[in-house]
């Protein structure tokens, strides 16, 4: 309230149908957070076409790039909500609307995350069977056997039938199975 944006600040605790109507309906998404591991909301703006203001830290400026407006002080936030909120330049906006939208279309589509995440599962797994192998070296045998089977049974699970090479496409509920496996 000391900042002078109150009047434009609602907060809300919504459910998806209504957080994507509700984004649509604002002026700008606020990302505040001091640590984001991976901001969801940011690329979700961007998807809609919303703009974001966003807390300049690395891993915002990863996610969102050139196209969000960044802060680092609550007086800077304040001035970037009221700078979205009455001083808009439409062309600047709409170009860094576009150019973020394209960004969440391009890089982040479920395949490709899912091709970029697939490599470091597997390996976490790998990783989960040889640490098995470490703890009980004398039946490496048994362990190795058992990895074996079950590699082959979630590449056919990926496959679905006629399995014959290992996992060719992508399946959501696979990478799901495989991630559980790896991080339990």
């Amino acid at each position: 309230e000391g900042l002078g944006v109150s009047d434009h600040v609602r907060w809300l605790v919504p459910s998806d149908e209504e957080k994507v109507r509700v984004l649509k309906e604002s002026v700008a998404l606020v990302s505040a957070s001091d640590y984001e591991g991976f901001g969801l909301n940011g690329l979700e703006s961007l998807y809609l076409g919303v703009p974001v203001i966003a807390r300049d830290i690395p891993q915002t400026r990863f996610l969102c790039q050139e196209y969000a407006t960044y802060f680092s002080t609550p007086q800077g936030l304040a001035q970037e909500m009221l700078d979205h909120a009455h001083n808009v330049d439409p062309e600047h906006r709409q170009q860094q609307l576009m150019g973020g939208r394209n960004l969440v279309r391009g890089a982040y589509t479920l395949k490709l995350m899912a091709e970029r995440i697939w490599p470091l599962l597997h390996e976490a797994h790998k990783l989960f069977w040889s640490g098995r192998i470490r703890e009980d070296p004398k039946n490496m045998d048994v362990i190795r056997t058992a990895y074996e089977a079950e590699h082959r049974r979630n590449c056919a699970y990926a496959r679905g039938p006629g399995y014959a090479q290992g996992p060719s496409r992508f399946d959501p509920t696979w990478v799901r199975h495989w991630r559980a496996q790896a991080f339990v």
